[in-house]
């Protein structure tokens, strides 16, 4: 994707009138070549070189910087009336757009490739609480951020005062750090921590006429879990940093029986089948927070469904209880410097950008 640096995107198209295509589907798809149209757009062309040099050996590490843009300008910029182009080809991001589009396209490239801010990472650990009133003894150390998702709340911490805040929770029985939950990411990269379990259960039932016993218990599989993505970026003058968070949960509250009575074949024992029927409890978090770097900010998704068991071992790795539990979830997040004061050094191994790791800054 992307034309030549040698060529305009106006002068791309052809030099003569513009002639019907048949698409390749067959003949009710046609199109017609005609020349790049203008509206003020101009063309340029961004090095990613001072970049892509820290990050070598990561899989397409292009695409951070790309979900970035379209987050920063909107999608609808780049599918409207005004035509625009986006495009990555090696070492190379090239734009096609107005130059209001352009300038902030050039704030996100800086981001990525300023020298320093590599030197930067979010920590971010998952914990929960069974009840709310642990705020009722946080709330003095609590400064409420505004949130868009409706019964999401995020406030700002001094790090002084998470101290105070974990050691109280620390002593509660119903008080669960996930330690499989934490991770440190990068500045400008993107990390999710996925567990899912699957669990089978007979779903259905197919009859089969002729065939002893005269039917076939379906099998069906739904999975229980969660994902949590988490993408940061510092601002240019790293005084602040941005994250967007997009996490999913999925809960089995319990199998509903159910009793079917079908026809079987003579001489089978009987006609009655239980299968089940799946109760699930999910939500989901879409977020975009914005802090300065000398605070901490944490996030409650609110009192939702848990999978998984109290105790030491990850949440995700035992069976389904009989009732399914429900606790505050909360995600708390860091960001601060990371390994030596010389961020470009030494590239960014992909080991570095994603490995499991909590600096104990509680």
């Amino acid at each position: 994707m992307g034309l030549p640096p040698t060529q305009s995107p106006a002068a791309s198209g052809g030099t003569g009138p513009a002639q019907p295509n048949s698409g390749a589907s067959g003949q009710y798809v046609r199109a017609q070549d005609s020349r790049m149209p203008q509206g003020g757009q101009v063309w340029r062309e961004y090095d990613l070189r001072p970049y892509l040099r820290r990050v070598q050996g990561l899989e397409n590490p292009q695409q951070p910087l790309v979900d970035w843009i379209l987050r920063e300008t909107g999608t609808d910029r780049w599918f409207g009336s005004t035509a625009g182009l986006l495009s990555v080809e090696q070492d190379k991001l090239r734009v096609y757009h107005v130059p209001e589009v352009q300038a902030i396209v050039a704030g996100v490239v800086d981001r990525y490739v300023h020298p320093d801010l590599p030197g930067y990472a979010v920590s971010a650990r998952l914990v929960t609480v069974e009840s709310v009133n642990w705020r009722a003894a946080a709330l003095p150390m609590l400064e409420p951020v505004r949130v868009e998702t409706p019964g999401v709340e995020a406030w700002l911490m001094s790090r002084e005062n998470l101290a105070v805040l974990v050691a109280q929770l620390r002593q509660r029985v119903d008080f669960q750090e996930h330690g499989s939950a934490s991770v440190e990411i990068v500045h400008g990269q993107s990390h999710e921590i996925a567990r899912w379990l699957p669990r089978s259960y007979p779903q259905g039932v197919q009859l089969t006429p002729g065939r002893y016993p005269g039917y076939q218990v379906q099998m069906g599989q739904i999975r229980e879990g969660y994902s949590l993505r988490i993408s940061p970026l510092v601002a240019s003058d790293a005084q602040s940093v941005e994250v967007m968070v997009n996490c999913q949960a999925d809960q089995i509250e319990k199998f509903s029986p159910l009793t079917l009575d079908l026809p079987v074949q003579p001489g089978a024992p009987t006609g009655r089948v239980q299968t089940e029927v799946p109760q699930v409890a999910s939500w989901r978090l879409n977020e975009r927070f914005r802090w300065p770097l000398d605070r901490v900010l944490l996030v409650s998704r609110g009192v939702v469904a848990m999978p998984g068991l109290p105790g030491n071992a990850t949440i995700f790795d035992r069976v389904i209880p009989a009732e399914a539990p429900r606790a505050d979830v909360v995600l708390v997040m860091d960001c601060h410097r990371v390994g030596n004061a010389d961020a470009t050094a030494a590239p960014l191994s992909p080991q570095r950008v994603s490995r499991l790791n909590y600096h104990g800054r509680y």
